[in-house]
């Protein structure tokens, strides 16, 4: 797996959100073991948010 993206706070799921709407097609196309969304706490405080691709799909995401 690789993370494609990360979002931190303070509006990471909001952003999170609006990048799943936006590739919401090519992630649709890929197996649902292939996308990891991890949440967590940030040092900082509020929530992280990263999305991870299996290794053989990720350079559809990459830049993106």
């Amino acid at each position: 797996m690789k993370v494609v993206v990360r979002f931190d706070p303070p509006d990471a799921h909001a952003a999170a959100r609006e990048w799943r709407e936006l590739h919401a097609a090519a992630l649709s196309a890929l197996p649902a073991e292939a996308v990891r969304i991890d949440t967590g706490r940030a040092a900082s405080g509020g929530d992280f948010v990263e999305i991870s691709v299996a290794d053989e799909h990720a350079d559809r995401f990459t830049g993106a």
